[in-house]
């Protein structure tokens, strides 16, 4: 509580002391960003905090990255619009989510929901040589996906399959999803576990997401969400997001961890 109220009131005299510079005002130069790094630093997973002044890159006491604190936003923001006073569409948005992961023909749909209630932007078009769904965050990068569900555990990626899921980046830059400055991390989920030969080298800046992994992880998501959800009030609630960040990290379901978990696929898979 106190730590909202001290954000609070440096975000109001940063606000101050930058209308009177605007207007004039002598020897206040340089206060307003004072103020701001404070109310960052006692309020650090609100992501708009960052892009007030010119301290976008401010180190702050709780080490909260921008990725999270912009995933906190989107999370919160998408729980809200799904009511949090009754279950209906929330228990409607879970389910489809489930069923869709669990088979094949809903698995990309669902995959894209799934993004959304994860506080990313999530995307697919269905056009000739587009990957599969694709999650955004923020300024922070894209994540984008090839979705192997339909193989079979026991048979080999084609060499074709590799170069579509080593060529998704492209796609994703030509088509302005992601400017040439913002990374872009490329993921293969697949049940399959070796390649045909020619195919391993295309992979080695693909992440690979085992199916079986890929779903229990998902399941994970789906019963923290659920469980963070029966806390949350409204909207701004400082003492949530700080016990919703921790559970994230905890539960690797960060985007930054997430990717980390992950293997590149000349490291998981095998030729043969």
């Amino acid at each position: 509580m106190l730590r909202g109220s001290r954000a609070i009131w440096n975000y109001f005299a940063g606000s101050i002391i930058s209308h009177q510079e605007k207007s004039g005002v002598s020897g206040v130069s340089g206060q307003a960003e004072k103020y701001y790094r404070a109310a960052a630093e006692a309020a650090p997973t609100l992501s708009w905090l960052y892009k007030l002044g010119n301290h976008a890159q401010v180190a702050i006491a709780d080490a909260v990255t921008t990725s999270e604190a912009i995933q906190l936003d989107g999370i919160e923001a998408r729980l809200i619009s799904l009511g949090v006073m009754h279950n209906r569409d929330y228990d409607k948005i879970e389910s489809k989510i489930r069923f869709g992961i669990s088979g094949e023909s809903d698995f990309e749909s669902a995959h894209r929901t799934l993004g959304e209630l994860l506080g990313f932007s999530a995307g697919k078009i269905e056009t000739s040589g587009s990957p599969d769904p694709w999650w955004r965050l923020g300024g922070e990068g894209v994540w984008v996906f090839e979705d192997h569900v339909g193989a079979q555990s026991t048979s080999k990626l084609s060499v074709t399959k590799a170069r579509q899921a080593a060529t998704h980046e492209n796609w994703i830059r030509a088509n302005q999803i992601a400017p040439a400055d913002m990374p872009v991390v490329q993921i293969l989920i697949t049940p399959v576990l070796k390649t045909e030969f020619g195919a391993l080298c295309h992979l080695h800046d693909v992440k690979v997401w085992t199916l079986s992994d890929f779903r229990n992880w998902v399941e994970t998501a789906l019963s923290t969400l659920r469980e963070l959800r029966r806390t949350l009030s409204e909207q701004g609630d400082l003492v949530w997001r700080a016990e919703a960040l921790r559970v994230l990290r905890e539960r690797r379901l960060t985007s930054e961890l997430m990717v980390a978990d992950l293997p590149n696929g000349n490291d998981v898979l095998v030729e043969s």
